[in-house]
């Protein structure tokens, strides 16, 4: 068991040191897992760190971690796929909280199934059943209440198919805002940066617009001049408040330029066959120059977009939305 929590610990916090989203899910689905299944074996009669006690924590450690990884696969997979996003453009807010219910829904489905299995000897599929119910019905009511009764806090800062949202989800009050009703995001009064604007549903978009409005009149500009079913997702200073290169906010002494990841699998295979492929990102290709975004069809969309926003915009290819979502991002869910 300690070796499990050894480990646990130190995936979480590598996890949280790179960037790797699934790294912190497996090893905070690991510690959590531990902690609920000594919790439930001490008041069920068990003597403290007693030899049942400690195997119930370390069954319930190894279920918590791997549940963990099939349920932000099935999140990952679910909000990629063409129907979530159809569903998005619909009902917003639904097709932001499926795909996060459904990781759900899988990960309490497996972790039941590994604590049967490991525990009884097999699976009972009625408790697995009831648990990825439990699940989905759980991770449902997080977003509703989110919704309906923290708007004004609530600001995802990762997009609606990051399953990271869903488990650690990014306050608007984390930012510490300043007096000037600014937010800081850590930093000094100096790099602070405006007030995220946020939508109806308390999801925030990217700095950069003057308001709501004007970034849907970006958005809905920019997928009608791309190639159908391009999922579009913003990156960069615009997400996260400041240039990761100098660290100033948003705006700072500067026009901050917009930069836009693009998945779409035809744009992606044309980038292949003309070798635009980055060596150091295999899984990326750009930011795209003036002649591959020619070549591809995407050099007059780019000057459009900038004549708009009046700032640079950069376009950016990834094989799939799990690649792109390695880096902070807000999807355009519209």
């Amino acid at each position: 068991v300690a070796i499990l929590s050894i480990f646990g610990v130190l995936v979480t916090v590598i996890g949280f040191i790179f960037a790797v989203p699934v790294a912190v899910i497996i090893g905070s689905g690991i510690l959590i897992g531990e902690l609920v299944s000594g919790f439930f074996s001490r008041i069920s009669g068990n003597g403290l760190f007693s030899d049942e006690m400690l195997l119930d924590m370390l069954i319930g450690g190894i279920a918590g971690g791997i549940a963990s990884l099939f349920g932000w696969a099935a999140g990952v997979g679910a909000a990629g796929s063409s129907v979530v996003r159809w569903l998005g453009t619909r009902i917003p807010w639904l097709g932001r909280a499926f795909p996060k219910a459904f990781g759900g829904s899988v990960g309490a489905s497996v972790d039941q199934s590994l604590w049967d299995l490991l525990k009884e000897g097999k699976i009972n599929w009625k408790n697995a059943l009831i648990a990825g119910g439990l699940g989905l019905v759980m991770v449902f009511g997080g977003e509703y209440a989110g919704v309906k009764f923290f708007k004004n806090c609530v600001a995802y800062g990762q997009p609606a198919n990051s399953y990271l949202a869903v488990m650690l989800p990014k306050l608007d009050c984390f930012y510490s805002p300043d007096r000037g009703g600014g937010n800081e995001s850590g930093s000094s009064a100096g790099n602070s940066v405006s007030k995220r604007i946020v939508d109806e549903f308390g999801n925030a978009i990217p700095y950069g617009f003057s308001s709501l409005d004007e970034y849907y009149k970006f958005v809905d500009t920019l997928k009608s001049e791309l190639p159908e079913d391009t999922v579009i997702l913003f990156q960069g200073s615009s997400v996260t408040g400041k240039s990761h290169k100098t660290g100033k906010a948003f705006d700072k002494d500067r026009t901050s330029d917009f930069d836009i990841a693009l998945i779409n699998d035809d744009l992606y295979l044309q980038g292949l066959e003309a070798k635009f492929r980055s060596k150091t990102e295999p899984n990326r290709m750009g930011p795209l120059l003036p002649k591959q975004l020619d070549k591809l069809g995407l050099y007059g969309i780019q000057k459009k977009m900038i004549k708009m926003s009046g700032r640079d915009v950069n376009f950016m290819l990834f094989e799939s939305v799990e690649e792109a979502l390695r880096r902070p991002s807000i999807m355009v869910v519209r």
